[in-house]
């Protein structure tokens, strides 16, 4: 068409356009005719090349060109972002089996945010039932030991509830001092060094190795716990009770609800979902680690606020933080597919 508009350069001159003789459309005979005219004849015939059957044409062959760039929807299925779409029921129940600890601790630990103060001590909790569980396994079998193992969490939760209520000490200086003191307990009892797991524990093994089908039998735990955590804290009088306290102390004591009692309650049940956390772990490792529950406890105050956030409306709630741990760790391993550093994904967790 660049040839043709230079032939027609002025009004009154004639040529010769050739267009392709197996055009299969309504233009075909226009097209394919010798056509004799001037300048206004060629801006006619270019409208009709822009508007007529080529441009569409064009883009079916564009399709059907496989040395083309294809789209998202090509038929091969190898594109490139492939790897980023994290729908993938192998992708998923891995990500849901890496966040089960973290999970854990995170939901014990919004009871106590709810009640309007902290716990710092979370992941020496988890230690500590990892330690005890692992010792007292070879002398009064699995049941036993994480009976007694949950029963020192709950203790442990009930000590840092007092100290802050009866003791009227801040829940921060409370349980960063209980965090240091387990610090040297767990050294203790574990002479600084794993204490490895019987492989002949196999009934034990299977609670953080075994799979149901496709499932791990771990993501079925966490999954009964969120249930029974979600209904304590929307559907009973804890669940309220422990929220009103954390809203207003003075209008909750007021009006006949035990404050100190509730608050209590809510370290207990934070200490409880760390020692589930910490039979998890050992199940899951075969061993209990002397710092094996160190590095959740940043984890669990972001996925709680980020929680709050997300559901509760600047309150914190299970589901918002389920949905916060699982917010960290899906873009936690979407950047590891890609091969981000393990720094990296610290910095963007903090």
């Amino acid at each position: 068409w660049g040839r043709v508009r230079r032939q027609f350069s002025g009004p009154g001159k004639t040529g010769t356009i050739l267009k392709k003789s197996k055009a299969r459309d309504e233009n075909a005979a226009l097209g394919s005719t010798h056509i004799q005219g001037d300048i206004r004849d060629v801006h006619i015939l270019d409208r009709c090349r822009r508007k007529g059957p080529y441009r569409h044409s064009s883009r079916k062959r564009r399709k059907r060109d496989p040395d083309l760039p294809s789209t998202l929807g090509n038929d091969s299925g190898h594109h490139p972002l492939r790897g980023f779409l994290l729908a993938d029921v192998s992708n998923f129940n891995n990500i849901l089996f890496s966040m089960i600890v973290s999970a854990l601790l995170s939901m014990g630990l919004t009871y106590v945010v709810a009640a309007g103060s902290f716990d710092l001590s979370i992941g020496a909790v988890v230690t500590t039932t990892s330690i005890i569980t692992a010792l007292l396994i070879p002398s009064i079998g699995w049941i036993g030991a994480t009976a007694v193992g949950l029963g020192a969490a709950c203790l442990i939760g009930a000590i840092n509830g007092m100290l802050v209520t009866y003791g009227r000490l801040s829940g921060i200086v409370t349980t960063l001092g209980v965090m240091f003191l387990l610090g040297g307990v767990n050294t203790y009892l574990s002479g600084g060094y794993q204490i490895p797991v019987d492989y002949n524990e196999a009934v034990f093994r299977f609670l953080g190795q075994g799979r149901v089908g496709p499932i791990a039998f771990p993501v079925i735990i966490l999954v009964a716990v969120f249930v029974c955590g979600y209904i304590l804290s929307t559907r009973s009088k804890a669940g309220h009770y422990i929220g009103a306290v954390g809203d207003n102390p003075m209008a909750a004591y007021y009006s006949g609800i035990s404050v100190y009692r509730w608050v209590i309650v809510s370290f207990i049940l934070s200490a409880l979902f760390s020692g589930i956390g910490g039979v998890l772990l050992t199940s899951i490792s075969s061993s209990a680690q002397p710092v094996g529950g160190q590095g959740y406890l940043l984890e669990a105050f972001a996925a709680v606020f980020l929680g709050a956030t997300i559901l509760g409306k600047g309150k914190p709630h299970v589901l918002g933080t389920l949905l916060g741990v699982f917010f960290l760790y899906m873009v936690s391993s979407g950047m590891n597919m890609i091969g981000i550093s393990f720094a990296t994904r610290q910095l963007f967790n903090g």
